[in-house]
């Protein structure tokens, strides 16, 4: 049980401190705000009712921002998954990062929505 720990923690260190897993860390994190925020900013343009570019509704161009935003985030994640299978992190660990991501993003649109309704 305590070697099993042990090969753990290595495993762990190595992969974040000598593969560059910390930085690819906050890489992603940075990804996952910048795609909420595309989110957002196309979700506030939709419920506009003014005409933009070349007279076309703003309803539909902030739903295809928004669309491009999820799309972002979709790629990121899958991402994120493809650098584990490659450091061969075991399917303990991708799922728990898995569903971490999952509920991270959810939490971060939530608030970036909730700023969004509360003008400053």
């Amino acid at each position: 049980m305590i070697e099993r720990m042990r090969q753990w923690r290595r495993f762990v260190s190595d992969a974040l401190f000598e593969r560059g897993g910390l930085k690819l860390v906050f890489e992603h994190a940075r990804n996952l705000v910048v795609a909420t925020l595309i989110i957002a900013a196309g979700l506030e343009a939709s419920h506009g009712s003014r005409k933009i570019a070349l007279a076309m509704d703003a309803f539909i161009i902030g739903n295809l921002v928004a669309l491009v935003g999820l799309a972002l985030l979709v790629l990121n994640f899958l991402d994120g998954l493809r650098l584990l299978t490659r450091l061969n992190a075991p399917r303990l660990l991708q799922w728990l990062l898995a569903l971490t991501y999952v509920v991270f993003s959810w939490r971060v649109a939530q608030l970036v929505l909730m700023f969004r309704s509360h003008p400053v």
